[in-house]
C-alpha cells in the first residue's frame, strides 16, 4: 500500500472557490448528515442542492385535508360530559387503576357500572 499521498491528490479547503466549500459541505453531509431545512430553505438554491446530490421533501406541496377523511352524510351525535372532583391522591388512585382495563376511560366507566 501507499504510506504517502502525493499533493496532487489533495485538493485544501483554504484552495477551493466559495462554491467549491458549499457543494462540498452538501456533498459530504449526504449520506449520513441531519439537516437543518429552515437554513437550507433560506440559505441555500434548492437547484444547486439537487444538484449536489441532496433529495429535497416536497414540504410546502397543496395538500387537501379533507382528502384524508371520509365524508359522512350522516349527523354527528351530541356529546356531554361529566366531571368529577377529587383530591391529589384519589385522583392519582383513580387514573391507576383506570390504566389496569383496556378501552378509553368512556368504555371503562360503561363495562365497570354495567352499562
Amino acid at each position: 500500500g501507499y504510506t504517502d499521498i502525493d499533493d496532487t491528490c489533495v485538493k485544501y479547503a483554504k484552495d477551493l472557490t466559495e462554491e467549491e466549500k458549499q457543494r462540498f459541505i452538501i456533498a459530504d453531509n449526504v449520506a449520513f448528515g441531519e439537516w437543518d431545512w429552515d437554513t437550507l430553505a433560506n440559505d441555500w438554491e434548492v437547484v444547486d442542492l439537487e444538484e449536489w446530490g441532496l433529495n429535497i421533501p416536497q414540504f410546502n406541496q397543496d395538500v387537501n385535508l379533507d382528502d384524508f377523511f371520509e365524508e359522512s352524510n350522516e349527523q354527528k351525535e351530541e356529546k356531554f360530559k361529566i366531571t368529577l372532583e377529587y383530591t391529589e391522591d384519589d385522583y392519582n388512585k383513580v387514573n391507576e387503576a383506570l390504566k389496569k382495563h383496556s378501552g378509553s376511560k368512556e368504555q371503562i366507566i360503561f363495562k365497570l357500572l354495567g352499562l
